[in-house]
């Protein structure tokens, strides 16, 4: 006969006539297990943390007012946790940066490109010889490369009389020559031609001359310099021509010179300083490089100086900079209406007429959308000037066959620059940021440990 058995386990058994089977009802406590299992963990839990706040206030074996204690203390202490994170993580996406200085010394540094400006734009016997009909013309207007000149105080004759003339050719033509502006060259002790290393070009400052320029280093390879001091300078010797000027837009007689890195384009309007005939300029150098963070430290994004985009505009045959970029951005707007732009490959074909009927337009740098570089490196200058020519100055124009040999002319032409490394040791600077990610995740795990 069949029987059922109730156990004292919550078990349900039943017999038949060959064998019993006994099924458990142990889902009715199921959840009071996992409550009671969860509670048993937990309390452990806090028995066992090294957060001892937790632990001392819930601990159920402490008086009460020990446990309110602990309770006001751990309280207390999230409450400064909280407000230090805040702080922590607020300065994080502040994107602040430190910059750093180093020093690395090289073996050996590239010589940067040394530009050169005559403040005469205009040779007086070659206007007057050459170019009689428009000397006037051109003194009147100022004539000068940084844009088209003023030619509102021309009459309608005087600019009938210019238009037929072509640009670039009449302001290579009129401007000091490489020649007659360069007596000596030399590097270190060694005599040179100055041809070798010296290129006339277009800058806004008219018909300037660069030595060792980016040109230059794609024809004979890099220059590098190996040794330091002002007796492995390199040394000019220039005419400065004086009894020549007749278009000036720079007050005083002599040269502007800037010293520049040869990927840059020269802004001797912006960076040049001037060298008078009749002095030694003694210019060392000194090479720092710059390594710069972009957004979010600083506002804008920076590129590389290989970065090409149609929408950023540049100066022909240079890598990017955001100078040549606000100048060629400026050039652009300024020529633009022209439908000629002398400082473009096809400049040579421009007129005057080309450019003084057109409308003039100005553009402000901030209307040019030019990002800074990311890295990039310039060259810092001491300069000391003396007398010109001493004794051994004069032996020397006799000896190597100067067109000037008085020592008054001397002084009155002719100027000798010099320019040396006073080291091989390349500053580096470095903008870094100030609080990394890794030093943020440190500073919330040490506010834990202290607080908690």
């Amino acid at each position: 006969m069949d029987q059922n058995i109730t156990t004292n386990f919550s078990e349900k058994c039943s017999c038949g006539k060959e064998k019993c089977s006994c099924s458990s009802n142990k889902s009715a406590d199921k959840g009071d297990h996992s409550t009671k299992g969860f509670k048993k963990e937990f309390v452990g839990f806090l028995g066992s943390t090294s957060m001892h706040g937790v632990r001392h206030s819930c601990d159920g074996t402490y008086p009460i007012h020990r446990r309110i204690i602990w309770t006001l203390i751990l309280t207390s202490c999230i409450a400064m946790c909280t407000f230090e994170l805040a702080l922590a993580i607020t300065e994080y996406y502040e994107y602040n940066s430190a910059v750093t200085f180093s020093y690395s010394e090289q073996r050996s540094i590239q010589s940067p490109a040394v530009t050169f400006c005559n403040k005469n734009e205009g040779r007086k016997s070659v206007l007057l010889n050459e170019y009689s009909d428009i000397a006037h013309i051109l003194q009147t207007m100022r004539f000068v490369s940084v844009g088209v000149a003023n030619a509102s105080n021309l009459t309608v004759d005087e600019m009938n009389t210019i238009s037929g003339y072509q640009y670039w050719h009449t302001l290579y033509d009129i401007s000091p020559q490489l020649n007659d502006t360069f007596v000596q060259c030399k590097l270190g002790l060694d005599i040179i031609q100055c041809e070798y290393v010296v290129e006339p070009m277009l800058t806004q400052s008219g018909i300037c001359f660069t030595a060792f320029s980016r040109k230059m280093k794609k024809l004979h390879g890099p220059a590098k310099v190996d040794k330091s001091g002002a007796m492995n300078a390199v040394s000019f010797i220039l005419n400065v021509e004086p009894d020549e000027y007749y278009i000036q837009h720079l007050s005083g007689v002599g040269m502007q010179l800037v010293v520049h890195d040869a990927d840059r384009y020269p802004l001797v309007h912006m960076h040049g300083v001037s060298v008078a005939p009749g002095n030694v300029v003694d210019i060392s150098i000194e090479k720092q490089t710059y390594q710069t963070l972009s957004k979010p430290y600083t506002q804008r994004h920076c590129v590389d100086k290989d970065y090409e985009h149609d929408d950023l505009p540049n100066i022909p045959g240079y890598p990017y900079s955001e100078e040549g970029c606000l100048l060629r951005c400026m050039i652009q707007n300024e020529f633009e209406p022209c439908g000629c732009n002398p400082y473009d490959d096809n400049g040579e074909n421009c007129y005057f007429s080309d450019l003084l009927n057109c409308p003039t337009t100005s553009t402000a740098p901030k209307d040019c959308k030019c990002p800074p570089l990311c890295n990039y490196a310039e060259f810092n200058t001491k300069m000391s000037t003396s007398d010109y020519p001493n004794t051994l100055d004069i032996h020397n124009a006799e000896y190597y066959n100067f067109s000037i040999t008085d020592p008054d002319e001397m002084h009155r032409n002719l100027v000798h620059v010099n320019l040396y490394f006073r080291s091989l040791n390349v500053l580096e600077t470095k903008q870094v940021p100030s609080i990394k990610w890794f030093a943020l995740f440190s500073d919330i795990g040490g506010l834990f440990g202290l607080f908690m």
